[in-house]
């Protein structure tokens, strides 16, 4: 939601609105791995797009990040015909993160920019930010993810070949990867709704390696989409995680497998069903706040 406020103050001022973000998450785990990311770049194009925004721009971050101050503002500047930047108040920006929103400020105000900076946004009395959100994904709090993004943690990808072995069962699936940077969710069950075209559907999707039928270590995502037969082989499908039900099991057989998927599959249709009854877009909802 901290930056949704940031776009939604942009928009606000009737002009062509561009997104500027990197390619790839500069951040880096105390072990030198990357950040994993919360929303990979096709599904942030697509959540843009719902707020009406016009351009996402990347920038290649090894390309600028020994840019100072003036020189990146500059780049932005010369490029874009900026007349208007909406920025966090914790914005840094230059080499080393040198300069802030004040900085900011003063080299964009003799050029005729406006510059306008949101509050922190607080949620639970507590500061939002991305460590917050990774935190509660990883833990399999989805639901707190949701409050904190203020639209659900979503799986979206291309629709993959699996075993066929949920068709066996009497539940056909589809499956997606997980590939890095994707952050990884709880591994277990999760009540989820996925969207068809411009339908969304009850499922119930579960992330992890599946080990009762399988002894592949790469994690995936497989959901039971209750209520719809079709072939989605090959499309692109976005499932947003709605409720943790449990974490992931090795089940003594198959049989027990497939009761426990009943279970499963009853529990999350009434938790699904109640949220896209009550669902608002996301859209509507920041451009409402």
């Amino acid at each position: 939601m901290g930056h949704a406020e940031v776009i939604n103050k942009a928009l606000s001022q009737g002009l062509k609105t561009a997104v500027v973000t990197f390619s790839h998450n500069p951040g880096k785990k105390a072990d030198g791995r990357p950040v994993p990311e919360i929303t990979l770049p096709a599904l942030k194009e697509k959540i843009l797009e719902s707020m009406s925004v016009d351009f996402c721009i990347y920038l290649d971050f090894d390309k600028v990040r020994n840019l100072e101050p003036e020189e990146f503002i500059d780049l932005l500047t010369e490029k874009l015909n900026v007349k208007y930047i909406s920025c966090g108040f914790n914005y840094r920006f230059g080499k080393g993160a040198s300069a802030d929103v004040r900085r900011l400020d003063e080299i964009c105000r003799p050029k005729g920019i406006k510059v306008y900076t949101t509050e922190p946004v607080c949620v639970g009395g507590k500061p939002l930010s991305s460590t917050r959100i990774r935190s509660c994904i990883a833990s399999g709090d989805v639901k707190c993810a949701m409050e904190l993004l203020g639209r659900p943690f979503a799986v979206y990808g291309e629709v993959v070949h699996g075993r066929r072995l949920g068709r066996v069962l009497g539940t056909p699936t589809i499956n997606q990867l997980l590939p890095p940077p994707q952050l990884l969710p709880r591994f277990g069950v999760y009540a989820s709704v996925t969207h068809v075209g411009d339908t969304l559907y009850p499922s119930v999707t579960n992330i992890g390696v599946k080990p009762t039928v399988s002894s592949n270590e790469v994690a995936g995502s497989e959901t039971y989409i209750i209520g719809f037969d079709g072939d989605l082989y090959g499309k692109v499908i976005q499932v947003d995680l709605i409720e943790f039900l449990r974490p992931e099991m090795k089940f003594e057989s198959v049989d027990r497998l497939k009761e426990q998927m009943g279970r499963d599959t009853e529990k999350a249709k009434a938790i699904s069903t109640g949220f896209i009854n009550n669902k608002k877009p996301f859209a509507e909802k920041v451009l409402s706040r």
